[in-house]
């Protein structure tokens, strides 16, 4: 009796881990059918790294099919020293018993590649752990435009910042940017400095302070465009004479006016200068003809008196003085 109930202990225990293993399996493959239908890199691991799942997207990422890739580890497919990496950050995830996200750079029949790869334990339906899932998105193109990005920006802020015109960025009338030039425009050493003022109308003259701070105001609430030109003072307390550009953009989720200002002084004074050059050419060209139109109408006289003379003289029988300018033969019929 006994042997007989050792041996149906046996079986229920062998039955119990058949079925343990067929629903392990069976879970298996469940999961296996939804990683496939999925864009990202899904697999699991057993505690020695070799692949126990491996999704269709992960295929076609290494360039081979997951019945090759079953019971491989990660020196199959990978370069030495990354399948040692890999490997490493497996026996990391199993010893923490922890789940952790890192960028992963891995070189793949395709070319080099960029994975955001999310790693944790694998557990048995006791809570112990068995391994590894991971799941592994390919940021490759992120990262290519995310380095143009940052790439341009640097270009974009070297510009800015070295530029001689003044730029700025302002928001519900406040001044939120300006570069090094704007704070140079107004003789002061820092942007941190002119950046306590507050706003733009504040820099210009007490006639022109209203009319520049409307056209800022329907410039960032209307879309509309500013092009203006204003007195400002200085920081050494001298008028300069400003140009301002600007355009509603938006900034940080909000409406704002990006502009350039441009110190147009030294311009003003030379347009100054040329205007009042042209007047005085003008008043000059007027005298010139005045004192032209006077000598043709001497001229007109005098030859006017020197014609009576002579027909006074043929009047009293003597030779004319002056001769006369030949009369134009008539022409013939």
């Amino acid at each position: 009796g006994i042997v007989l109930l050792r041996q149906h202990t046996r079986l229920q225990m062998a039955e119990q881990v058949r079925q343990s293993q067929a629903g392990r399996l069976q879970a298996l493959q469940l999961l296996s059918a939804i990683a496939d239908s999925s864009e990202d890199a899904i697999f699991a691991k057993d505690l020695e790294g070799k692949y126990i799942l491996f999704n269709r997207a992960a295929s076609q990422f290494v360039g081979k099919s997951a019945s090759e890739m079953l019971g491989q580890d990660d020196t199959a497919i990978f370069p030495p020293d990354q399948a040692r990496m890999l490997m490493e950050i497996g026996r990391q995830v199993i010893a923490s018993n922890r789940v952790q996200t890192q960028e992963e750079f891995l070189t793949l029949p395709g070319g080099e590649r960029v994975f955001l790869a999310t790693k944790g334990p694998l557990q048995g339906s006791d809570g112990e752990v068995i391994g590894i899932f991971g799941i592994s998105r390919d940021i490759t193109d992120f990262k290519r435009a995310e380095a143009g990005l940052r790439e341009r920006e640097g270009l974009f802020r070297a510009l800015v910042e070295q530029s001689l015109a003044g730029i700025y960025i302002i928001q519900q009338g406040q001044l939120c940017y300006i570069n090094p030039g704007f704070a140079r425009l107004f003789g002061y050493g820092s942007t941190a400095a002119l950046l306590k003022i507050g706003s733009l109308p504040a820099l210009a003259s007490a006639k022109d302070s209203a009319r520049v701070a409307e056209q800022l105001q329907r410039c960032e609430q209307e879309d509309s465009e500013i092009h203006t030109r204003f007195t400002a003072l200085h920081h050494d307390h001298q008028n300069i004479e400003m140009e301002l550009y600007g355009r509603r953009v938006d900034y940080r989720g909000q409406p704002a006016v990006l502009g350039l200002l441009l110190d147009i002084t030294e311009r003003e004074q030379v347009e100054q200068a040329l205007t009042r050059q042209a007047s005085e050419l003008r008043q000059q060209n007027n005298e010139l003809e005045r004192f032209n139109k006077v000598m043709v109408d001497r001229e007109l006289a005098m030859l006017a008196l020197k014609h009576k003379i002579n027909e006074l003289s043929l009047q009293l029988g003597e030779q004319p003085p002056y001769p006369q300018a030949p009369t134009p033969p008539e022409e013939s019929l």
